[in-house]
């Protein structure tokens, strides 16, 4: 599904006004005369890292208490299974002993035994064996027994088990050469049965490597559902042997054998991981529409994969034509047995209507079927390829457009999920909710905005309060990665370590998540050094992007890019394209922008969503302005640093057409200049001189021209900004930027007594 800007035209036109007025008073309003305290640190302790005793486990269990004791793992590990031993757990604790090895460097060994032994290290107690596929009511319950002698692993079902083992992985230390555990008693269950993550493997293609390793990391954090999103206009990429020109043709050479989605599907569920389809349909089908030409509205130009010549969205292929419906079922028909999952995704989000209105014969269809308006017509097709799915043996979801509020359909016939609009008619009511709104990584917001987004953070007609009536039925929640501006090469550094944090929202009890607010990114750290043993490489593709574009001062440019972090939503990175689409809404004969696959090669597709040296810059001012002056040297040095940055850049910026492209000079100014007035507001706090009034009036004024943003569909204000920003700053935010405001306000209040050491 593509995240473009799809509100409602009343919400279009709220931005408008919002907008248009921003406009009428810039230049003439008074300048803030206070910065907010920095809100990204949630848990953000003194950024000295988690002491040794602490126990690091994320997602946090439901209960966990810690003793004194401490068990020191040894070099073999006997392990002993007196109920069941699947080939599943078997190969779930060969895992573990590797990672756990690699995470030391040492090599783990594991000796098995049938029946409870005296001596054994790690007794796995597992009353049975899962389904071979495991579904939405796996139990996935476990109880973890650490004592100084030895590991007691209890769990219901061998999928309960692998998650208890996730767990163990995680609290392994190496202290003086050896491998220990503290004594700890957990009871752990997750707080929502479903917690995935979309992937879009048709605007990027993503290779099977990189697909298992997302699965690793998945496993990891206890995420349990992988949501492949297949087809759309760029692409088909599930080999059909019943339409083979599918993949033939709307592919462009990039898809996954049959043999390779078995292998996907396999490789998932030994790991406690459903893969579920999505094949969206009307709209997202340009790679269909390419395949089968049939499938087309009559008139339209011949479609190209990928590319349409007028509005925001594809044209849908023809709702009215039987032979449409033909060609879905023999789809249905073999991808249901390919993927033995009990649910099937069928899309039908962002619909362009606008060739159905056209067309003649769609419009007598129309009235033959009763039908008296094209939303009316949106919601046949929905429903009726949901009974389609239905007829072959799984349960239908669709995307919330879907579901039209004329619909009257009592329970609705498929499960919704739900990731633009937030408040929601009656027929909502009735559905199965997936909840997916706020979870979209390509929004680039930081963790700690994305652990506060609750799965019931929507509403419905008749319905006071989501989490008190338990009505709709939340199933659970999904992360969604969309590839408009990623690829196989990226797509570490989009999902991790913002994931980890998602996965503990959808894991853990509220009572627990505000436990682990306070020590979040403490064990976010952590969790994010665990994924690069494991393999992730997040990191690692930073590192390699920075150093492929820098042929010198690599050290320069790697600090400057600590101050950067990418600016929100991927489509609001150009300030013609937001005139565009405020134009477009009051103005019916404006066309908004058109629709542009991204590039991937640019530099905020390399940059991870949140600078942690930024972070830690923040954290330390704080501490400067709390009476800790033993932070002030490495403040200032931190700011000369930045401040230096537009000079040793210089030369290396006009050498590289991808920085200069990317209108670099203007961002390393942008970073020298806010470092500058930073190093102002130390000055006057290490002097005890109050800034005066007209001093901080100009720096506070030129701050807010660089005002950093958090975007979301909800946030009028942050989309209106967007107007008024140069569009490198649409693209960039300056994430020292809230911590430099704040030095600024003390310096003007003079909140702390500073002294230069």
């Amino acid at each position: 599904m593509s995240q473009f800007i799809t509100v409602d035209k009343n919400r279009w036109l709220l931005f408008s006004s919002l907008a248009i007025s921003v406009l009428l008073v810039a230049g003439c309003c008074s300048p803030k005369y206070s910065t907010p305290l920095y809100s990204g640190v949630v848990g953000g302790g003194t950024g000295q890292g988690h002491t040794p005793d602490e126990v690091v486990v994320m997602p946090m269990p439901r209960s966990m208490r810690t003793s004194a004791g401490t068990m020191i793992l040894p070099g073999t590990i006997r392990v002993s299974t007196p109920q069941t031993r699947s080939g599943r757990l078997q190969r779930a604790v060969d895992r573990w002993a590797a990672q756990v090895g690699t995470q030391s460097g040492t090599s783990l060994s594991v000796s098995w035994a049938e029946e409870a032994t005296k001596g054994s290290h790690l007794s796995l107690v597992v009353a049975e064996e899962s389904n071979r596929y495991p579904d939405l009511d796996a139990d996935e319950s476990y109880q973890l027994t650490v004592t100084d002698d030895g590991i007691l692993l209890k769990a219901s079902n061998d999928v309960g088990a692998l998650r208890g083992l996730q767990t163990l992985r995680q609290l392994v230390t190496e202290r003086e050469g050896t491998l220990q555990l503290p004594t700890v008693t957990i009871d752990d269950s997750p707080q929502w049965a479903w917690r995935g993550m979309v992937l879009d493997t048709a605007r990027h293609f993503m290779p099977v490597s990189t697909v298992k390793r997302l699965l690793a990391g998945m496993e990891m954090v206890k995420l349990n559902v992988l949501h492949l999103h297949l087809s759309d206009d760029q692409g088909f990429r599930a080999e059909s042997r019943v339409l083979p020109k599918l993949h033939e043709v709307g592919s462009g050479g990039d898809y996954y054998t049959q043999s390779e989605i078995t292998e996907l599907v396999e490789y998932a569920a030994d790991r406690g991981i459903r893969i579920v389809p999505e094949f969206g349909l009307p709209g997202h089908s340009l790679s269909w529409q390419v395949a089968y030409p049939e499938l087309r509205v009559d008139g339209l130009p011949d479609p190209v994969l990928g590319e349409w010549s007028s509005s925001l969205f594809s044209p849908p292929i023809n709702p009215a034509k039987e032979k449409s419906y033909e060609l879905i079922n023999l789809l249905v028909a073999e991808m249901a047995s390919l993927f033995p999952d009990h649910y099937f995704h069928i899309g039908s989000d962002e619909v362009n209507t606008a060739p159905w209105k056209s067309d003649s014969s769609i419009r007598d269809f129309m009235k033959a079927k009763g039908l008296r308006s094209v939303d009316a017509l949106h919601s046949y097709f929905a429903q009726r390829y949901a009974s389609m799915v239905a007829a072959h043996g799984k349960l239908p979801i669709a995307w919330e457009e879907a579901v039209h509020p004329e619909d009257t359909a009592e329970p609705l016939p498929f499960a919704v999920q739900l990731w633009l609009d937030g408040d929601y008619p009656p027929a909502f009511a009735s559905a199965d909710i997936l909840m997916s709104r706020n979870y979209y990584l390509d929004h680039q917001q930081p963790a700690w905005w994305l652990y506060q987004q609750k799965l019931t953070d929507f509403e419905v007609e008749g319905i006071s309060d989501v989490a008190e009536q338990g009505a709709p039925r939340i199933l659970g929640a999904e992360i969604a990665a969309w590839s408009e501006h990623v690829d196989h090469d990226t797509l570490d550094i989009a999902v991790w370590p913002r994931s980890a944090a998602l996965a503990e929202r959808f894991w853990s009890q509220p009572s627990q998540l505000s436990k682990g607010a306070v020590t979040f990114y403490r064990r976010l750290d952590v969790v994010s050094e665990r994924l690069v043993r494991l393999g992730m490489r997040h990191k690692e593709a930073t590192e390699n992007y920075l150093a492929e574009i820098s042929e010198r001062d690599l050290e320069a440019l790697t600090t400057f890019v600590d101050a950067l972090e990418p600016a929100g939503y991927y489509y609001q990175r150009s300030r013609k394209r937001l005139l565009r689409f405020v134009a477009s809404a009051i103005f019916p004969f404006v066309e908004p922008p058109a629709y542009a696959l991204g590039d991937v090669d640019r530099l905020i597709d390399h940059l991870p969503a949140e600078s942690q040296a930024a972070r830690q810059f923040a954290i330390k001012t704080e501490r400067l302005l709390s009476g800790d002056n033993r932070v002030y040297p490495e403040l200032r040095e931190q700011l000369l640093t930045w401040e230096a940055s537009h000079d040793r850049l210089a030369p290396l910026i006009e050498q590289s057409d991808a920085l200069r492209r990317d209108e670099l000079q203007f961002v390393t100014k942008t970073v020298s200049e806010i470092a500058a007035i930073g190093l102002r507001a130390l000055d006057s706090l290490a002097k005890g001189e109050p800034l005066g009034f007209i001093e901080y009036y100009r720096l506070s004024n030129r701050l807010d021209d660089f005002e950093y943003g958090v975007f979301s569909f909800d946030n009028y204000g942050e989309m209106a900004n967007g107007v008024f920003r140069p569009d490198p700053l649409q693209q960039h935010n300056i994430a020292i930027q809230p911590a430099v405001a704040r030095l600024v306000y003390a310096a003007r209040n003079q909140a702390a007594n500073v002294q230069a050491e």
